[in-house]
């Protein structure tokens, strides 16, 4: 998946940051619980900035940077930035619920009223 991700990227001429759009860079801050701030940051990463050049982009100061990928790290269980693009990647490709709308396609979960009853106290 990061693969293919880097390949398109390279052929595309693109940022890594445009890998995604705003809608689903959106649900990745939320699923992953990131801040605003931190949703930036890793954004510049898949952009491949430096903490240097991360922190003249958002005029903060180097030593902020490393400790905000300090705090992603710690908060996605990763220890470095390609384990962190993995995974965002996988976030990304994972398989969203479908319950938004109250339910599950057709299929009802047994009630008490339609449930077989239980052999053991029969």
């Amino acid at each position: 998946m990061v693969v293919n991700a880097i390949k398109l990227r390279s052929h595309a001429g693109d940022t890594g940051q445009s890998l995604f759009t705003d809608e689903a860079w959106r649900r990745i801050a939320v699923t992953l619980a990131l801040s605003p701030r931190e949703l930036e940051i890793v954004q510049q990463i898949f952009d491949d900035h430096k903490e240097a050049a991360i922190a003249r982009e958002l005029a903060i100061s180097r030593h902020t940077v490393h400790t905000y990928l300090e705090r992603i790290y710690h908060k996605l269980h990763v220890t470095s930035r390609l384990q962190l693009v993995v995974r965002v990647v996988q976030q990304q490709n994972a398989p969203r619920s479908r319950s938004r709308r109250g339910g599950s396609r057709g299929r009802r979960e047994p009630t008490v009223a339609n449930r077989s009853p239980c052999p053991l106290t029969s």
